[in-house]
């Protein structure tokens, strides 16, 4: 690839990829935070209404909350890779296959998982480490946290299709609802009816059936974004979302039996006091938390569309600017947290005394961002490349392996007084040493040392067209349009397209691409940087043709519907009807902000 094309790619990425990127990630945050967004308003209710003794409660339900979290994340994830994959092979139809699949199984794990907790209540209180005057307090808790987990597991899976659907302000006004009523049910069990901590626990199930239901509404509306249809192969699919969206489950799941054990070594090396603070900063956290895992789904979901195109150029561009987002959003997060510990203390009701080892906690725990964000991106794409395998080894070695060994050395060799600390620091360590083995292992992949993001990501030989077979140019004008139809002719003949041939691709080219710049460009008004992403690849004696842009939703082959009328005049869309005649397959998609046009000649 020559300079020319690509300093032009990286203007695409630096426009395009940052526009899809920053319209995904927030309403990602939105539905990882679902999970966790009732643990957080009941820590801050709790924290000020209730005792210590109650604040300790949460701080041992939460593990079982995230466990089970988890599993929606899971299959939240999964189903925007699998979709984003659909998505590159130009199968976007599929959207209601896996929306169906998706549904029906969160559906029916979350009601097994309800029966099982509703049964089994006071042993589950017992394995997450519940001991003493708070034992009881996380009994009753939790039975009523247990009443909602089925619309807690569903409402991450519909707010991640109204994002793949282009409406993410929708999903994201879903916490809000969320959070409204979580808070109004919380206030008025502590002002009204006193139900205790089970009250706590039922007002946060009402407001999760609530929050689902504002969700439902916008699907019944909009049939188009998600709706139920027959499903052959519902296992399979199932099974599908499972493998691609496990990493991001696995690390909920270690995160929360790390915690639990935390749990455990915080209540004998620091007693009450310090549980409680721990749990103050379960809950504050919940916000920062729902970071990484809406950080790794957005790079999975962009990168699972590049691996379906096989794009290998965009996955590497994509991955660099991944990579720097990822930087600059976690330490941004971790330095936000870090200076914010002592007014989040008070803000969820930390005692004087316990004060000390709140504020601790909250500045220890930031420490996770700065060292883990380079992990979290990486696995993100592993996902989309579908090494879900390593993707969840490295997740559990860093979230338990390599916790488990800094806590119980904590314990063993630090200090009487400092000994809490030493176990609080297992998320930062076990973070840095997950960064350490993931950049040995793609050393002893790639063979070479993992400066470069070629190497990070050591992609198979066969992986994509070869790049001399590849062109890849980024236009904003109709003159662009004309000069890049005669580059994209001549890179045809020098790869051994005939001449004929080449010159249709040129004629689809320029028309499709002068159609977008000329016609949806105008339609932006007060938009800026508007960009046509032309890539051109040459594979198997076909000539495969993606264009992507960010202007206004506007389908060209719409018109070619008049094409099939017998009174159609046959001068109409004279363009149109050419590039019809000429290439043997073409699909029109919109997703995640984008325009994305496919032909094949």
């Amino acid at each position: 690839m020559n300079k020319a094309s690509t300093r032009q790619k990286s203007d695409y990425f630096k426009i395009i990829a940052g526009q899809t990127f920053w319209g995904l990630f927030p309403a990602l945050v939105v539905a990882n935070l679902i999970p966790a967004l009732s643990s957080i308003i009941n820590g801050l209710l709790v924290g000020n209404a209730f005792s210590p003794v109650s604040m300790a409660a949460v701080s041992f339900a939460n593990p079982i909350n995230r466990c089970i979290g988890a599993i929606a994340i899971m299959f939240s994830s999964g189903a925007g890779i699998a979709y984003g994959r659909y998505l590159g092979r130009g199968q976007s139809e599929d959207l209601h296959k896996v929306y169906t699949s998706d549904l029906s199984a969160i559906i029916a794990i979350g009601l097994v998982i309800t029966i099982i907790g509703e049964l089994f209540t006071v042993p589950i209180a017992r394995l997450a480490g519940a001991s003493g005057e708070s034992f009881s307090e996380t009994v009753v808790y939790l039975r009523g946290l247990f009443i909602g987990i089925i619309p807690m597991m569903v409402m991450p899976s519909l707010v991640t299709f109204l994002n793949l659907g282009n409406e993410a302000k929708y999903g994201m006004l879903s916490s809000l609802v969320l959070a409204a009523c979580n808070l109004v049910f919380g206030l008025l069990n502590v002002n009204v009816f006193r139900l205790g901590m089970f009250g706590m626990g039922f007002a946060s199930s009402l407001a999760q059936y609530g929050a689902a239901i504002f969700l439902l509404i916008r699907f019944v509306k909009r049939p188009e974004l998600g709706h139920f249809v027959k499903v052959t192969n519902v296992t399979e699919e199932v099974g599908s979302m499972a493998k691609f969206g496990s990493p991001s489950g696995v690390i909920e799941i270690a995160s929360s039996v790390r915690n639990m054990i935390i749990n455990s070594m915080t209540m004998a090396t620091g007693g009450t006091l310090a549980v409680a603070g721990f749990g103050v900063m379960c809950s504050s956290s919940g916000f920062f938390c729902a970071v990484i895992p809406a950080l790794i789904s957005a790079t999975a979901t962009m990168a699972s569309i590049c691996v379906g195109e096989e794009d290998r150029a965009s996955l590497f561009g994509l991955a660099r600017y991944l990579l720097k987002m990822g930087a600059i959003i976690c330490i941004g997060v971790a330095a936000v947290y870090f200076a914010s510990a002592p007014l989040l203390a008070k803000l969820f009701g930390a005692s004087a005394e316990g004060m000390v080892f709140a504020v601790n906690a909250i500045r220890i725990y930031a420490f996770e961002f700065v060292t883990s964000w380079f992990v979290h991106v990486t696995m993100g794409i592993y996902q989309s490349l579908g090494r879900s395998a390593l993707a969840s080894m490295m997740n559990i070695l860093q979230n338990f392996v390599y916790a488990l060994a800094v806590i119980f050395i904590s314990v063993a060799f630090l200090p009487e007084g400092i000994k809490v600390y030493g176990v609080w620091s297992s998320f930062a360590v076990g973070a840095l040493l997950a960064v350490i083995t993931l950049l040995i292992i793609a050393w002893v992949k790639s063979g070479h040392f993992p400066s470069r993001v070629e190497y990070i990501l050591w992609l198979d030989h066969d992986f994509g067209v070869k790049s001399d077979d590849r062109m890849t140019i980024t236009v904003r004008s109709m003159d662009e349009v004309v000069n890049v139809s005669e580059k994209v002719q001549n890179f045809c003949i020098s790869r051994g397209i005939d001449r004929k041939r080449s010159m249709q691709v040129a004629i689809c080219l320029e028309e499709m691409a002068g159609n977008i710049v000329s016609v949806g460009f105008p339609q932006c008004e007060g938009k800026k940087n508007l960009v046509v992403d032309i890539y051109v690849a040459i594979k198997n004696n076909e000539v495969f043709i993606r264009m992507k842009d960010n202007a206004t939703e506007y389908d060209s082959f719409e018109k070619l519907e008049m094409y099939k009328e017998e009174d159609d005049d046959p001068s109409k869309n004279f363009g149109i009807r050419v590039i019809a005649k000429i290439a043997k397959d073409m699909k029109y998609q919109t997703t995640l902000g984008m325009n994305v046009l496919t032909m094949k000649i």
